[in-house]
């Protein structure tokens, strides 16, 4: 399995949760168990650049495919640009879906839905309305 670009051999259960694997195993722990059934998108990674629920996809139908965690998105270093800006224009509230919504902004982006010009804009105008008023 292809790890956030770097190859990984692994020997569990292929019946396990690519969601607990990821976090349990290999300690990757940015993605988050939320609903465990698929749908609030907290464990959402790039799997062969598409966003999965992890929590609904085995360890066994991921095998052999390129996996992208939020720690992976960061190269060198330096936070990617989606990152941030979420830090920059604080587009989180509590954060634990951050690693989530991060990870769907970037397959977007991929795909030229979003652009991450467009995502600043909008987390700038978000954090904007929600201040306090003086």
């Amino acid at each position: 399995m292809l790890i956030n670009g770097a190859e990984r051999q692994i020997h569990v259960d292929p019946e396990r949760t690519l969601l607990n694997v990821v976090r349990d195993d290999l300690g990757l722990t940015g993605s988050k168990v939320g609903c465990g059934d698929g749908k609030c998108g907290a464990c959402t990674l790039l799997v062969n650049g598409q966003p999965v629920q992890s929590c609904s996809m085995t360890v066994g139908a991921a095998a052999g495919s390129h996996i992208m965690t939020i720690e992976g998105l960061a190269q060198a270093g330096q936070l990617h640009v989606l990152q941030a800006a979420f830090l920059e224009t604080g587009a989180f509230q509590c954060g634990y879906c951050t690693a989530g919504m991060i990870s769907r902004f970037e397959w977007e982006e991929l795909r030229g839905v979003v652009s991450v010009a467009l995502l600043v804009l909008l987390f700038s105008v978000i954090r904007l309305l929600t201040l306090p008023m003086a």
